[in-house]
């Protein structure tokens, strides 16, 4: 605010007195009897709590507005310290930057997680696996990124074949259990009823068309109601081996009486008891476990 201001002037006249005029004693007119004039009143000034004064300097930011309470940092005599707080807060941003890494984030979406099994899982989609998909969606919601996820997917298919051979390990012991309470805890039979049971699996793919290892990864391997009915089947297939090759036939309880009742079974002169001789016992061993009586 400006103010009003009068400059009155004085001269000095030559005995000291007011210029402009003699006065008398009283302070009347002087001799020329003009009164002398009035001085003008100063402009009251502008209240110092204005709405105006405030407004000054309003719109440009404090530098401690930039930088959050908790890496605020003030000097001896309690200002702010901009650098300081500014080393602190790059510091802070810098361990953080190391935490979690530059650039990396989640997908937007699930499906765009990118998933490469190891060559000795074959043909295996993971988007058809719905354990796996189920994984990736927790994984998504959970945050994790590509690079982490390629970290942990890393660790889980060499774990696979460990954990597979764990959990085979714990079904064989189980079903092994279970069977010696049908077939008896005696190795010796034990073993010829899974050799029975090999035996009628082994007619029954070759049949169908199969393999082996399919039965296995069918988890039938160590199924206990599979291997007792495979093994109640085994004595009535008898394997024949060609150079190269071997096949099953059929040979069961009708084929063995058939023998028994014919001369080169009964006659020890036969050309073809011994043979013969071999093909009954060989059925009964593999049934019974024992010769049947001549």
């Amino acid at each position: 605010m400006w103010k009003r201001s009068h400059r009155v002037m004085q001269e000095a006249g030559a005995d000291g007195g007011a210029g402009g005029g003699d006065t008398g004693a009283d302070g009347s007119a002087g001799s020329e009897g003009a009164p002398a004039a009035a001085p003008e009143a100063a402009a009251p000034a502008a209240p110092a709590g204005s709405l105006l004064k405030q407004g000054e300097g309003a719109t440009e930011a404090l530098p401690q507005e930039f930088i959050p309470d908790k890496f605020r940092v003030t000097k001896d005599d309690g200002t702010f310290d901009l650098d300081a707080s500014a080393r602190k807060l790059a510091d802070n941003y810098a361990h953080l930057e190391k935490r979690l890494g530059t650039g990396d984030v989640p997908p937007k979406e699930v499906g765009e997680y990118k998933i490469e099994p190891p060559e000795a899982m074959g043909d295996y989609k993971a988007g058809e696996d719905p354990t796996m998909q189920g994984f990736l969606a927790d994984a998504h919601k959970a945050g994790l990124t590509q690079g982490q996820l390629d970290v942990v997917m890393k660790h889980y298919f060499q774990a696979v074949p460990q954990l597979a051979g764990a959990f085979q390990q714990v079904d064989q012991q189980q079903a092994t259990e279970q069977l010696q309470q049908v077939w008896g805890k005696d190795q010796k039979e034990f073993q010829r009823h899974a050799g029975l049971a090999h035996t009628a699996t082994s007619a029954a793919i070759e049949r169908a068309g199969l393999t082996m290892e399919q039965v296995e990864q069918a988890g039938l391997g160590n199924n206990p109601v599979f291997l007792r009915m495979m093994s109640a089947l085994g004595a009535e297939f008898q394997e024949d081996t060609a150079p190269g090759k071997s096949s099953f036939r059929t040979f069961g309880e009708d084929d063995v009486q058939q023998l028994m009742l014919s001369d080169a079974y009964k006659n020890p002169r036969h050309p073809e008891h011994e043979k013969v001789s071999a093909q009954v016992r060989g059925y009964y061993e593999r049934k019974h476990g024992t010769q049947a009586a001549a």
